[in-house]
């Protein structure tokens, strides 16, 4: 049985226009937790959450593994990782396999400049 809460001011149904006292529309966001099915959340932003400033060429994020099927004993020195300006750029995937990766990074900047969305099938 869903469990039903309000914060703030909501519109009378949903879907619906719904303004600000001066005007302008509040931006809605279905924020579900499988989709359009399951538990959700309808959500109004005074501005929106993801605003797409411009779409770049995609390109492979995939690590190259070194050593497959290694069982040897291995020691990694995280803290000696190399620093890079850009988040991105300074990803290291340590350990990975067909359902997930482990990695460290060490960016010199913070994301604030753009939003990275990772959408990747592993081999």
């Amino acid at each position: 049985m869903p469990v039903y809460q309000q914060h703030g001011k909501i519109p009378h149904k949903r879907h619906v226009q719904f303004r600000r006292p001066t005007g302008e529309l509040y931006h809605e966001e279905l924020v579900g937790t499988q989709g359009f099915a399951g538990a959700s959340a309808l959500v109004y932003h005074l501005h929106p959450p993801t605003i797409v400033s411009k779409k770049e060429k995609p390109f492979s994020v995939l690590p190259e593994i070194a050593v497959e099927k290694n069982l040897s004993a291995l020691s990694f020195q995280g803290f000696h990782i190399r620093p890079d300006e850009d988040y991105l750029d300074s990803r290291v995937v340590l350990f990975m396999n067909k359902d997930l990766r482990i990695g460290l990074a060490a960016p010199m900047q913070s994301m604030r400049d753009y939003f990275f969305k990772m959408r990747t099938q592993m081999r």
